[in-house]
């Protein structure tokens, strides 16, 4: 399924810059060249899901009697649910799995209706068209992740999908990209230099358990403070030099 026609990322919501639109600003430090794998982070940074997950959101938080607008709950989006839905209520583990379930229904329903990001999906085609390794490497359900990719004929870009699973544990960045990089050496590429591209500071400090680089992405959901000290891709142009060390 193709990407929902007329979309324009980042319409309905002030600050970030749309990802195939050049800054006339200066850029981050330029991270060191020589990747040999890019792994991404998908919500905020692939697709524009923000509507639809806060949605979802807002409607879970209802049910349970914890009332919230959809706006206030944008901060909330890319981080793993169980850290978000604890921090807003306040429950005990065994309330927030049951929150995050049906969440998870909700969402469901609505997913398929989420655009993506068409430069940077135009990105990572031709980075697939030059062998470049690719993985993704998100917060959100696998099994949702796989479904996405799915509709907006994405699944063949990447030698490894990882995601979370049914537990808070599975779905911290430093835990899922660490999955990735296992399936990635496992279909024999060595990975020895890889670079996440995401768009939160749970991406920067999940990577940074594994030494790795990341680049931020100006188009996604992250505050201009957690850009601080992290190189910034402000569009897609500059994404592609970034990764590719020009």
């Amino acid at each position: 399924m193709s990407a929902v026609a007329g979309r324009r990322p980042g319409a309905d919501r002030a600050g970030p810059r749309r990802p195939g639109q050049r800054s006339r600003g200066g850029r981050g430090d330029r991270v060191s060249e020589g990747y040999d794998a890019v792994l991404f982070d998908l919500d905020g940074t692939l697709i524009d899901s923000a509507p639809i997950i806060c949605r979802a959101m807002a409607e879970t938080l209802a049910n349970y009697g914890y009332p919230r607008t959809e706006e206030s709950l944008r901060p909330y989006v890319g981080p793993p649910l169980w850290f978000t839905f604890a921090e807003v209520t306040g429950e005990s583990p065994e309330v927030i799995d049951a929150i995050v379930r049906d969440y998870r229904a909700r969402y469901a329903e609505l997913m398929p209706a989420t655009p993506v990001f068409e430069p940077v999906v135009g990105l990572v085609r031709r980075l697939h068209r030059r062998g470049v390794p690719l993985a993704l490497a998100t917060s959100k359900q696998r099994t949702a992740a796989e479904r996405l990719l799915e509709l907006h004929g994405m699944t063949d870009l990447f030698t490894a999908v990882q995601g979370a699973g049914d537990d808070a544990a599975s779905a911290a960045k430093s835990t899922v990209i660490a999955r990735a990089l296992a399936d990635l050496r496992a279909a024999d590429v060595a990975a020895r230099h890889p670079v996440l591209v995401g768009d939160r500071s749970h991406d920067v400090e999940g990577a940074a358990v594994h030494r790795m680089p990341t680049i931020l992405v100006g188009w996604g959901y992250g505050s201009p403070a957690e850009r601080v000290g992290v190189s910034v891709a402000e569009d897609v142009a500059e994404l592609e030099e970034l990764l590719s060390g020009r």
